[in-house]
């Protein structure tokens, strides 16, 4: 019979789970700024989209923006879901963990590349639509430290410490 907790416990875990709160503070933050920002963002984004494609017609502007925003908002809504849930089951010193941790930091990496190409052409005008620039920068932060966080689980002195 297994012991409920491996005894040589990794000093890391508690590190990667701060890191991991951060990790959904940042996304959870940005959505909940972008969201309570959203009309301003949308004519920030359906202008800049109308400058660089001036032959799109209003509706595939608004069709691109409106998609954009949608899939923003479930990539982060699924990040932070999977990160709770890896969170917790780290906390319990399962396998599982990690792979929950590690689809995260996939879905993360992906959506941050995407925030950033999005966002990067204006990021000014976000800026007066009240998006802070230190807001601007939380994803891809966000994505770097879970990339950190998930490879410190893959060490082998942390992968003794998971059942």
């Amino acid at each position: 019979m297994r012991p409920d907790r491996p005894p040589d416990r990794s000093g890391m875990v508690p590190l990667v789970i701060v890191a991991w709160v951060l990790v959904i503070a940042l996304v959870a933050v940005t959505a909940i700024v972008i969201a309570f920002h959203l009309d301003p963002v949308r004519d920030v984004l359906a202008t800049d989209l109308t400058s660089d494609r001036p032959d799109a017609t209003p509706e595939d502007v608004s069709r691109t923006v409106g998609l954009a925003l949608i899939i923003g908002a479930a990539v982060a809504a699924v990040v932070v879901v999977l990160s709770i849930v890896g969170a917790l089951r780290l906390l319990d010193s399962r396998r599982s963990a990690r792979t929950l941790l590690s689809a995260a930091t996939l879905l993360l990496v992906v959506g941050a590349i995407g925030f950033y190409l999005t966002t990067a052409p204006s990021r000014s005008a976000l800026a007066e639509a009240g998006i802070a620039t230190v807001v601007q920068y939380a994803v891809p932060l966000a994505a770097v430290l879970a990339v950190i966080a998930a490879s410190i689980t893959a060490v082998p002195a942390f992968s003794r410490t998971l059942r």
